[in-house]
């Protein structure tokens, strides 16, 4: 690091040089006004031809890494995002199962209450009907419940499911005119740091 901030110091010193002494040469004669020579006009284009090759070469390393870092960060992001996503499909295909073991069950459940229900008719049949009645209304209102909250459950799985899919879109929705852009802030940004 110290020595990448000395050198830094001396490409910056022999650019300011190289910038200072056609001016100094061509100020320092007292002679009348002229029409500019060839000379005069080739070493400020000699000098701002190095100054760039020299901003280049200064530039060019941390520029790249930052948009190397800036590229990695996005593909990171991205493969995330694709995880989560598989992560929400496969929570989306259990909730879907519950359903259907749900279903399942409660075709058991009444089957299975119907039958009691029957064989206690035979036994003693006011008493049957009242219990197979007061039954079905308490699974129904189980399986009404149940119902609700694996509803709202899933509910809240494609909530989380939509936030993640839109996020990815966003992700995805990055153009190369937004991506120039965010180079050329970058690019600014880093000019006016080595400005300073």
């Amino acid at each position: 690091m110290r020595g990448e901030g000395r050198r830094l110091y001396v490409i910056s010193f022999l650019s300011m040089l190289f910038l200072w002494l056609p001016s100094a040469a061509l100020g320092s004669g007292g002679e009348a006004h002229h029409a500019p020579s060839i000379d005069t006009l080739i070493f400020p284009v000699i000098n701002f031809s190095l100054y760039i090759f020299i901003l280049y070469m200064v530039l060019r390393k941390p520029l790249a890494k930052k948009l190397a870092e800036r590229r990695e960060g996005m593909r990171n992001f991205i493969e995330e995002a694709a995880e989560k996503k598989t992560a929400a499909v496969q929570k989306l295909l259990m909730t879907q199962r519950k359903f259907q073991k749900l279903d399942d069950a409660i075709v058991a459940l009444r089957e299975r209450i119907e039958n009691e229900g029957r064989s206690e008719a035979l036994n003693i049949v006011d008493e049957a009907r009242l219990k197979a009645t007061q039954i079905k209304e308490r699974a129904r209102e189980l399986a009404e419940i149940e119902r609700r909250a694996s509803e709202a459950s899933l509910r809240r799985e494609m909530v989380d499911l939509v936030v993640e899919l839109a996020t990815q879109k966003i992700s995805s929705r990055l153009t190369p005119e937004l991506d120039q852009g965010l180079r050329q802030s970058l690019l600014d940004d880093v000019g006016k740091a080595l400005g300073e």
